[in-house]
Order: C-alpha cells, then structure tokens, then sequence
C-alpha cells in the first residue's frame, strides 16, 4: 500500500470462496486498487478468469467500511455490487463483496 496526499494505491491478492454456487471458479484473484479520498477504482482478474474493472465510492468508513459501485467483465454491461471491507491490520483486510448470481452464471446467455 502506498499513500500520496489523499491517494491510497493498493494492490493485493484476493483468496475468494463462491458460497452456493455450482461452476468452475477461479478462487485467487490479484488486484489493484486506488482510493482518492471515498472514491475507489480499480482492476482484478476476476472469479471467471477475465480482467473485472471497478468505480465505487465508500458511503460509510468506521469499525468496517461500506463501498457500492460498478464493475464490468461478468455481462456485457457494468453490474452493481456492494463490499463490506474491515482492515485486520496494516497489510490484511477482510472483505464481502456481493454481486447477483446472474452475474456469476457462467451458463448465461443473453
């Protein structure tokens, strides 16, 4: 993690469980994020094996924070989802994102 001024660059490698879903999933996924004061942007390879890009702004910091946004690669339009991110420390956080199961169907077809 690296700060200037108001800019946090994070970059990280997400350990993923799909909870209840059957498929094929990729369950290590590196990351990179950057926060200007509540915004947040960024990239990650994600569960179904392509790059995700993501725009979300942090409605709530406090004991966890609450981040909602957009995030493309999963349809072929930007899909909303929610994180709730709690630091454990300095390097390790502890997030729960949420996207809807369409999202993650990888059988889809539109």
């Amino acid at each position: 993690m690296s700060t200037i001024g108001s800019a946090t660059l994070s970059v990280g490698l997400a350990v993923i469980d799909h909870f209840g879903l059957e498929g094929s999933y990729s369950e290590i996924n590196p990351n990179v994020e950057l926060s200007v004061d509540r915004f947040r942007f960024g990239a990650y390879h994600n569960s179904l094996g392509d790059t995700s890009l993501f725009a979300g702004y942090s409605v709530y910091e406090g004991y966890f924070d609450l981040d909602l946004g957009f995030v493309t690669g999963y349809l072929d339009y930007p899909v909303p989802f929610f994180r709730l991110e709690k630091d454990l420390s300095d390097n390790v956080s502890f997030s729960y994102c949420l996207l809807s199961r369409k999202a993650l169907r990888q059988d889809l077809v539109l």
